[in-house]
């Protein structure tokens, strides 16, 4: 296994120059930090600290196959689902459509936390590490839909997007962060139902919110009043957002009209005084996750109310 003063090497070849090589050393300076003290930005060492308590299976957002540029050429990486305390991946790099090397991934549970475990290979399967050796990247801290490893920190923006970063020393004395962008190939090798599951963040399912509200009474507000519901809502979604559950909504114009049989009638309101004034859809868990996410909709604050319904999977 690799310790601390461990370096690997990135080979690449480019039609401008005949190889471009990229020295990554993870935790060439860990040892002047203290525990869990910042690399940059994005990136944490453990530096000796006590690694972050958890289960590989709340890394199931990683799985999918994903896409991006990086390290000179294309980039690509696979996760497997989780299994038996560990969850395998693949990694590689494309220049000009040729391999330059590839990784095989193993994020297993360790003493009730997680390893981060690479092994490296060039094109022509020649292993970089010796047969028993890896590389390893012990686990900081994690978080709802971002992972921060010794080095290394992968982060679910968005439901189709992961941003990468690396900690990386050039072997001159001089270090930075490394980003990397993918996108999720959403059909991949999947079947219809299990594109529906990796669309909705792996098991996650969609629900949309129907925000009722009393029209008379949403008509006699002021604009002040009407402006404050208006920033609500705003600080909400972004909430919402940050935590990778909002999918999509917008608010609905009092006009409409109810087609019941041959009859047309003008006007969103049947017997009742609450009308469905605009909608969110959202993403949970399941049926309880959901309702505890609504219970922070603004509308029910300003005294309407939200119907919450499951999206039905097909």
């Amino acid at each position: 296994m690799s310790n601390r003063s461990d370096r690997f090497v990135f080979k690449a070849k480019s039609n401008k120059m005949k190889k471009l090589i990229f020295i990554i050393s993870t935790w060439s300076i860990l040892n002047t930090l203290n525990a869990q003290d910042r690399l940059s930005d994005h990136l944490y060492t453990l530096a000796g600290g006590t690694p972050a308590s958890a289960k590989v299976e709340q890394l199931s957002w990683l799985v999918g196959r994903w896409q991006g540029v990086g390290l000179g050429g294309t980039i690509e990486e696979t996760w497997n689902p989780p299994h038996n305390g560990h969850m395998t991946g693949a990694f590689r790099t494309l220049t000009n459509e040729n391999m330059q090397f590839f990784e095989f991934m193993d994020i297993v549970e360790v003493d009730d936390s997680l390893d981060l475990r690479i092994k490296h290979f060039s094109y022509d399967m020649k292993g970089w590490e010796d047969a028993d050796e890896y590389v390893r990247f012990p686990l900081v801290k994690i978080e709802e839909r971002a992972v921060y490893f010794d080095g290394l920190t992968l982060i679910r923006e968005e439901t189709d997007r992961i941003k990468g970063y690396l900690w990386v020393n050039h072997g001159d004395g001089n270090a930075q962060e490394m980003d990397f962008d993918y996108t999720l190939d959403q059909n991949f090798g999947l079947k219809t139902e299990e594109k529906h599951l990796t669309t909705n963040f792996n098991n996650m399912r969609d629900f949309i919110l129907l925000l009722r509200e009393d029209f008379e009474e949403s008509q006699k507000l002021s604009a002040d009043a009407m402006q404050a519901i208006v920033q609500d809502h705003t600080v909400w979604v972004e909430e919402l957002t940050e935590k990778g559950l909002f999918k999509g909504g917008d608010g609905l114009d009092y006009d409409g009209a109810v087609l019941k049989g041959d009859e047309v009638i003008d006007g969103p309101f049947i017997e009742s005084k609450e009308s469905v004034g605009g909608y969110y859809l959202i993403q949970a868990k399941d049926m309880e996750h959901a309702k505890e996410i609504s219970k922070g909709c603004p509308t029910i604050k300003h005294g309407g109310s939200v119907e919450v319904r499951p999206i039905m999977i097909y």
